[in-house]
């Protein structure tokens, strides 16, 4: 989902102009078109010259726009997060969406293509606006949840940057609130894969995220308990109108993360709070799951 960030589209109704999501920012500047794109027509032509699956020119052209405006590798080490990573889900869900997250094959082939492009240029001495810039990743089409990773990054990146926010701006507590719990069903899926024994299918960002889990930070928010007496009166109306479905966490991760209709239904009512996920790029919706055979969307 180009931009796929948890709170895209809800700015208005959660008034939360003070809050600041940094996956956003960076997922906007980089989406963003402007002139300094046509500085790499040509360019991105002789690099794509040959190309069966990767054909996207915009594409290339922001990825080399990138390249030469970001810092070199060894430059990084004291960043508070790593845009690299950010980059490269950016660049496989846009594949991805293009393919509208269904022919698998031409996904993978497609990001190989561009890796490729992309790893000679950073490797390259002569090369000086991309050489030592961020690396490739070459395991994203492989994993079979690359969607919830990068959810998981997103987030995780947010929520560094959120917790300065969480005591500074404590009116904005149940939005702080909303946001947080929305990430809960993440946690869920990679306490399950990220055991002893099984590194191969956790995220090696896992550990500098754990602390962040919603069952950890939701109690230290200032509206917890508020919240909690909230959500057991509206669950308490709603079971009194009608039966619920199993909405455990296990049981939304099954549904592939269809925020729109699990969250919906969260603790028995319609809460729009919750409904952020545009079904037009939600990668699950309208069986788009059957490319997911190997992995994720946008």
């Amino acid at each position: 989902m180009g931009d796929f960030s948890l709170f895209k589209g809800l700015e208005d109704y959660l008034k939360i102009d003070s809050i600041v999501i940094t996956s956003d920012r960076f997922y906007d500047k980089l989406n963003q078109d402007d002139q300094i794109l046509k500085d790499y027509d040509k360019e991105c032509k002789s690099l794509l010259s040959g190309k069966q699956y990767f054909k996207y020119n915009a594409l290339c052209k922001k990825l080399l726009r990138f390249l030469k405006s970001s810092t070199k590798l060894s430059d990084k080490k004291y960043s508070s997060y790593d845009d690299c990573i950010l980059l490269n889900y950016w660049m496989y869900n846009e594949i991805a969406q293009r393919n509208n997250y269904k022919n698998h094959s031409n996904i993978i082939r497609a990001f190989g293509e561009i890796q490729g492009i992309w790893n000679e240029l950073i490797e390259d001495k002569l090369k000086v606006d991309y050489y030592n810039k961020c690396k490739p990743d070459f395991d994203i089409a492989t994993q079979d949840d690359w969607w919830e990773r990068k959810e998981l990054y997103n987030y995780c990146v947010n929520y560094e940057l959120l917790q300065g926010e969480i005591e500074l701006f404590k009116q904005n507590c149940k939005q702080h609130y909303t946001y947080i719990k929305s990430n809960a069903p993440l946690y869920e899926h990679f306490k399950k894969r990220c055991t002893a024994g099984s590194k191969h299918k956790c995220p090696d960002f896992y550990d500098r995220c754990k602390n962040y889990d919603p069952v950890i930070v939701l109690p230290k928010l200032s509206c917890y308990n508020d919240m909690m007496k909230e959500e057991a009166n509206r669950a308490e109306k709603g079971l009194a109108k009608k039966p619920q479905p199993d909405m455990s966490p296990g049981r939304m991760l099954r549904n592939g993360f269809g925020w729109n209709n699990s969250m919906r239904n969260f603790n028995g009512e319609d809460n729009r709070l919750f409904d952020y996920a545009s079904e037009s790029f939600n990668p699950y919706s309208g069986g788009a799951e059957e490319h997911y055979i190997g992995y994720h969307p946008v």
